[in-house]
């Protein structure tokens, strides 16, 4: 093997959980209920499913992310909407009626998402062991600026030889051809390359279609959903037993 490919969200960084944490974050700091997290997901979830037209491009984006993600210039004002609306309702799951928190909470949150963009205790030990043996690369759903800003913050950018994202490659996993296109920058061939990444059906099932070896962090005990792992690993220190490199 001559490349490793890696998902970046639950694989390299927490996603759920760190938003979870970040809720809990702003609202200590601002006075807030504890435990709004699943709330603010329920109540998010809904009103992301009526994005305006301008932030198709937006593909793949979870409605959880989209209360910190940067916008399209012209759905600025949708935004500030869609994420007040959001904590606000939030905030009355819990017996708060309080529209100015809402607006404190929902400006404030970013902050505290961008500070816990960390990544999980195995990812950079994982990446250490490869470096000088493999050609490394990031093949994530997502825009450019929101995901490059989480591996900004998390310290990560400078360890890999691409980064592809399926805004720039106009094509989501398991698309083969977001694969292709990180083989390309990578300038390897597809028997010669190994994905890995927490979801079976993107990730696994995804990368076996173009050709590569798909390799499973299973870090939760999940369900494959039919697919056939080349490997399962319960986290990114298992990559070093495989024997690939």
């Amino acid at each position: 093997m001559r490349a490793v490919l890696f998902d970046l969200d639950e694989t390299l960084v927490p996603d759920y959980g760190a938003f979870l944490a970040a809720v809990d974050a702003v609202a200590a700091a601002l006075g807030a209920p504890a435990g709004m997290g699943r709330a603010l997901h329920d109540r998010a979830r809904p009103r992301w499913g009526q994005a305006p037209a301008a932030t198709n491009h937006m593909w793949d984006m979870s409605s959880w992310e989209a209360l910190w993600a940067p916008f399209p210039a012209e759905t600025d004002a949708w935004a500030d909407a869609y994420r007040l609306e959001a904590w606000r309702e939030a905030l009355a799951d819990h017996d708060v009626d309080d529209p100015e928190l809402a607006g404190r909470l929902a400006a404030g949150y970013r902050e505290h998402r961008v500070a816990l963009c960390r990544p999980f205790p195995d990812t950079v030990a994982a990446l250490d062991a490869l470096v000088g043996r493999v050609r490394l690369a990031v093949v994530t759903n997502g825009m450019d600026d929101h995901q490059l800003a989480k591996l900004d913050a998390s310290g990560l950018t400078g360890r890999f030889d691409a980064i592809v994202t399926s805004q720039a490659a106009a094509a989501s996993k398991p698309d083969p051809r977001i694969f292709r296109a990180a083989l390309e920058q990578l300038g390897c061939r597809a028997e010669a390359a190994v994905m890995v990444g927490d979801n079976p059906l993107r990730d696994v099932a995804g990368a076996q279609q173009a050709g590569l070896r798909g390799v499973w962090v299973d870090r939760d005990g999940g369900d494959p959903r039919g697919v056939v792992p080349d490997a399962r690993i319960a986290d990114l220190a298992g990559l070093a037993a495989l024997g690939w490199w």
